[in-house]
Parts: structure tokens; C-alpha cells; sequence
């Protein structure tokens, strides 16, 4: 049996499909045969033309999704929508509007939608006339909606009976809500993809029936749309899931291009240990589990032998996954891959900062961890509590420093607007909380991505938004705003697409304009002897001293925290016992004092009970 697995744009031409690559292998193991067609490698140059851009940069994802956007108004002719798509075209090249006035987007936009209503339709007759595809897949999740909607209709004009399966769906709703807004779709999958898929292949073929395939939901002879009644709740062995990568490659090939810096994707874990975050809803519809490192470190080793690839990307919600002794073993074994390959490098990974410390951090790097990402979304504690985030405020200044001294690019430094039960006491907070974050800020390199809280039907505050009457204030999507009137109906928008809300907390205002005065000013300090008992800290703006302190570091205990809390958060009952003071209260609250004064300085941050304190100064690095 033959399958024909595809994946569309925005997603990065960089970076093999995940899923993709994963079924492949996956199918390949019982027998099947499975393509995957890179849709975003074969369009690649045409939207390139469209943004103007180098080749080596990716496309933003809104630009990459205009020309398909195009397709649906025009055949829908949705005239005003279309004139609106012009409009945002226009503003991302307004320098075009003076060569041939406003006709320029109009024509381009157009030009490149029957460019790409062309490929679809010459490479499927193509790839339809040398294979007899039993069964087709597209991936609807992370914009791939549209692309894959638009290729849908197109497979069903040349090959009527050929059925198509959805995936990337996080729930059932979500699947049945598919079928029910896209007519081209025969199947729609949820959840985690091997099981499933592979199972509807043995129905295809006439080995079970339909009820014994896991999460599908599918139209019956009369159009209704089901779900199976199938309970089973296996999920595959994730050392047995290896990735076949080889249709990138082979795509790459055949269509010259060589200009890419290919990163292969590692998973060395699915699901989220923690899974308690208020905001999210990325992890729904997988089951929590981790892969052997042996097996980690035999997928990386067969793919620099195999491909000559040595840059890779981590997928997971949390690369550590709760499991510090297993993530120390992986790092050890990491590091003998970089000792062994100096071009090996890891560019991306998440990992929860709690627990964390300067000497992992510091393995991390020799380990090849080039950029990392750290599930940042708030900048006071507070906030970081009413979302029920692992991380504290403590820990993410923690891993902030230490990624800025051992240069570990930090990517997603997410602050997020709107929370519910967000108050101003917190914006607040978070506003004054920035000088703690003077000497790390830099616009372009570590600088904060400030985004409003988005929302699905899958999201925790779906209900508490609809039980208090607020579910319309949350109506804002660019993408959904641009479709064809109905073309996603009203009471499913929620399933398939997310929404953030235009009004905004003046206050966020306020922080924004702060923030930029962080990550644009240039924050510096530096430490001196200033004797055989002193220490002189001074700090500068621009390379102007601001500030001057002078720690006596025998007597007093001001000196003594600041080491001690240099690498790693520390409570207030490990700062007394460290400076030996358990049974002297008068000195206790000298200590308690010292770490005021601190918090005072801006040079080292406690919370509010004193359990998490952090310098934000490197105490090692004296002149």
C-alpha cells in the first residue's frame, strides 16, 4: 500500500517534518510505503519572490499564506476581503507602491496564487499517474490549515475516490469539527498519529472494520459524520518511532536546493510532565513519556552518518522532562558527540528553569546547546502563579544570567498580556521587575516577545471566559478575519482556530515603553578588590558610573549571600545555615536585612516569603 504524506507552508524549509517523518518510518515498519511531499520545499522560491527576500532568511508566516489566502477570495470573490489582503501586502512593501501605483500587489498576490494553483495540479496528475496512492494525509496544524484545505479540493478534482486523512488535530471536537467545515476530508485523526493511521491503512485494506481504529472520526455512505467507538489507548514505543528523514533530502535534491541549513528535529519526549499551565493547550492529545538516551544518541549518529547533518533542533515541551539524573547522562554523552564533531550543535530546546543551575547550564553549551528556549511568559511572580507555571521569577532570572555568560541565546522570551485574573498590581510588578533584567535586555539578541493570551475551545479558559459572558471580547485573528464569510462556520471557529482579545490593559502600555528603554540602553557593572576585605561594585549607563558599593566582605553578610546565591536559586533557611546563624535570631535578621538591602540595589532578587533568592551579579568575575 501506498500513502502520500504532505506538508505545506509556513512550515520551516529548514526543518524536516516532525510528523511527517515519524509516520514514515512508523508505516514503513509494518510494510507500507509512504511519501512525503514537501509542499513548502517546492514552493519555496515562488514565496521568496513574493516576500523579496533572501533565501536565507524564513518568510514571516502571514506573508507566506497571502498568495493562498488569494486563492479562496478569489474564488469565493469576496472583492472587499481581497482589497483588504491588498492592503496588508502593501504594507509589508509599501516601497512598491510608487512603481506602478496600487495594481502592483493586486497583480503580484494573483500572479503567484495560479503559480501555485499550477504546482498543485501539475505535480499531482504527475505524482498520481506513477503511484496508485491508496490513501492521502495532510497535517492542518500550525497554519498548515489553508495550504492543505486548498490542496485537498484540488487531489479530490483529480482523484475523486482517493480518500484524504486530517491530522494535527488535538481532540475529537476539533476532528469532527474538520469534516464538518471541509467537504474534502474522508478522515480527521487526533491526538498522537502512529496507531491511528496505521490502523486506518489495515481498514483500507480490509483487515478490520472502522470501529477498531482509535480516535478517527469519518463520514458514513450517507455523509454523517462518526466518531469510532474504539477505546484503545496504546500509543507507540517512542524508541521504536525512528524518523525517516530521507524525502527531505531527496526533495532538497531534485529540486536544487542546496542553500538551506538544514536542522533535523530530535523528540526525546512527548507530552508535558508538568502539564498544569493555565494558558496552554499545545500537549493535548499526548501521553507523557520519554525516550532512552541511547536512543537519542543513536538517532543523531545515524543521521550525521547518513546525511552529513550535524545541527539539530529539540521538539520537547521540557528536554529534561523532570528527570535531572537522565538529562546529566544525556549531557555527558552530547558532549563526547562534540568532542568527537566540532560542527555539532544543538539551536533550539525548552526546558523548565526550576532546579536548574549555572554548572548545567554551562554543561549545556559544551554539549553543543547553541539556543534555548526556556517557557518564559511572565516577568512577576505573581503572574507566573495565577498561569500555575513551574518557573519562577527566581529561576528565569537565574537561567537569564547564566545563558548571557556562557552566551546560550535564549528564543521566546514570551511576556503574555490578558491573563485571566491578571491585575494591575501585577503589570505593575512586572514593570518595576525589569531592572532586575538591565544587565541581559538587548533588543535583537535577548529582548522580550510581549504577545496577548490566546485562546481555543481546547484552553482551560475557554470556560471560565464563556461562563462569564466574555467569550466575544475574544474575537481577535488576522488569518480568520481574512477568510471567506462562512468558510469556517461561526459555532466552529473556536475548535479550529485561536483568538486573542483587542482590549488590552492600558498599564501594558506603560511596560512596553520601559522595556524598551531596558533593551535599548546599554546596562553594565563592574567588580573590584578594593583591598584585602573590600569589594567595590560600580555600576554604569552608557559607560557612566550611576552607581557606587563597597561590600566589607569579613564583617558584614551583604557580600557573603551575593556568592552564595551566585549560581543557583537559595532559600532564606539555606542563606542562614550557609552562614552558620541557626540558633542566633539577631543575626538572622541582619541576614533577613542584608538581602533588603540588596533587593534594594537591584543586584540580587528574593520574592516576597524570602524561599527563592537570586544575585543578578556574576560574584565570580573581579577585577
Amino acid at each position: 500500500m501506498d500513502i502520500l504524506l504532505n506538508w505545506f507552508p509556513p512550515a520551516f524549509v529548514k526543518i524536516p517534518s516532525p510528523a511527517m517523518s515519524v509516520l514514515k518510518g512508523y508505516l514503513n515498519q509494518f510494510g507500507y510505503h509512504a511519501d512525503v511531499c514537501y509542499w513548502n520545499l517546492i514552493l519555496r522560491d515562488m514565496i521568496h519572490s513574493l516576500a523579496e527576500q533572501g533565501k536565507d532568511l524564513e518568510i514571516n508566516e502571514f506573508e507566506s499564506l497571502m498568495p493562498f489566502l488569494a486563492i479562496l477570495l478569489n474564488a469565493s470573490e469576496d472583492k472587499e476581503k481581497l482589497k483588504r489582503l491588498y492592503a496588508y501586502y502593501q504594507a509589508l512593501h509599501p516601497q512598491y507602491f510608487s512603481i506602478d501605483k496600487q495594481k502592483y500587489y493586486e497583480e503580484s498576490l494573483n500572479e503567484y496564487a495560479e503559480q501555485i494553483l499550477l504546482s498543485f495540479n501539475e505535480k499531482l496528475i504527475d505524482m498520481y499517474s506513477r503511484k496508485n496512492y491508496t490513501l492521502i494525509g495532510v497535517c492542518t496544524k500550525l497554519l498548515q490549515l489553508v495550504p492543505a484545505n486548498i490542496f485537498a479540493k484540488i487531489s479530490k478534482t483529480i482523484a475523486p475516490n482517493r480518500p484524504i486523512v486530517a491530522g494535527g488535530i488535538s481532540n475529537k471536537i476539533e476532528a469532527v469539527a474538520m469534516l464538518h467545515n471541509f467537504k474534502e476530508y474522508d478522515y480527521a485523526i487526533w491526538g498522537e498519529g502512529e496507531i491511528p493511521l496505521h490502523q486506518l491503512c489495515r481498514f483500507l485494506n480490509n483487515e478490520i472494520s472502522i470501529e477498531e481504529i482509535p480516535n478517527v472520526a469519518y463520514r458514513n455512505d450517507d455523509g454523517e459524520i462518526l466518531i469510532s467507538k474504539c477505546n484503545n489507548r496504546l500509543f507507540s514505543n517512542l524508541n521504536n518511532t525512528k524518523p525517516d528523514f530521507s524525502d527531505y533530502f531527496n526533495c532538497c535534491k531534485r529540486y536544487n536546493i542546496h542553500d538551506i541549513k538544514t536542522m533535523v528535529p530530535l523528540e526525546s519526549s512527548r507530552g508535558c510532565h508538568w502539564n498544569k499551565c493555565k494558558f496552554c493547550f499545545l500537549t493535548e492529545g499526548y501521553r507523557n513519556r520519554a525516550k532512552e538516551n541511547q536512543s537519542i544518541i543513536a538517532e543523531i549518529l545515524d543521521t550525521i552518518e547518513k546525511y552529513g547533518i550535524y545541527e539539530f533542533v529539540f521538539l520537547d515541551n521540557d528536554v529534561i522532562f523532570n528527570d535531572f539524573d537522565k538529562f546529566e547522562d544525556l549531557l555527558d554523552r552530547l558532549i563526547q558527540i562534540k568532542d568527537k564533531y566540532e560542527d555539532f550543535g544543538i539551536w533550539n530546546g525548552e526546558v523548565v528553569t526550576k532546579g536548574l543551575n549555572a554548572d548545567i547550564i554551562k554543561r549545556m553549551t559544551l554539549a553543543g546547546f547553541k539556543s534555548i528556549q526556556i517557557g518564559y511568559e511572565a516577568v512577576s511572580d505573581s503572574l507566573l502563579r495565577k498561569i500555575c507555571k513551574k518557573n519562577t521569577f527566581s529561576s528565569n532570572l537565574m537561567f537569564v544570567k547564566w545563558a548571557k555568560e556562557y552566551d546560550l541565546n535564549l528564543q521566546g522570551l514570551n511576556v503574555i498580556t490578558g491573563l485571566i485574573g491578571e491585575e494591575d498590581s501585577d503589570i505593575i510588578s512586572s514593570t518595576r521587575n525589569l531592572h532586575y533584567l538591565r544587565f541581559f535586555l538587548k533588543k535583537e539578541i535577548t529582548k522580550h516577545d510581549i504577545i496577548p493570551l490566546q485562546i481555543m475551545k481546547s484552553s482551560r479558559y475557554f470556560k471560565v471566559l464563556k461562563e462569564r459572558g466574555d467569550l466575544n471580547l475574544w474575537n481577535d485573528n488576522l488569518l480568520y478575519d481574512l477568510f471567506p464569510q462562512n468558510y469556517i462556520h461561526d459555532d466552529n471557529k473556536y475548535e479550529l482556530m485561536f483568538f486573542s482579545s483587542m482590549i488590552s490593559n492600558p498599564l501594558w502600555d506603560n511596560f512596553r515603553r520601559v522595556n524598551d528603554y531596558y533593551e535599548t540602553t546599554n546596562f553594565n557593572y563592574k567588580l573590584y578588590y578594593g583591598g584585602k576585605e573590600t569589594i567595590l561594585y560600580v555600576e554604569l549607563i552608557d559607560k557612566k558610573i550611576v552607581s557606587k558599593l563597597e561590600f566589607d566582605i569579613k564583617n558584614e553578610f551583604h557580600w557573603k549571600i551575593l556568592k552564595f546565591c551566585n549560581k543557583r536559586v537559595r532559600s532564606l533557611d539555606e542563606i542562614i545555615q550557609f552562614l552558620n546563624i541557626s540558633g542566633n535570631k539577631e543575626k538572622q535578621v541582619l541576614a533577613t536585612n542584608a538581602l533588603a538591602d540588596l533587593n534594594a540595589e537591584y543586584i540580587l532578587y528574593s520574592n516576597a516569603e524570602y524561599t527563592e533568592n537570586i544575585a543578578i551579579i556574576n560574584t565570580d568575575f573581579i577585577y
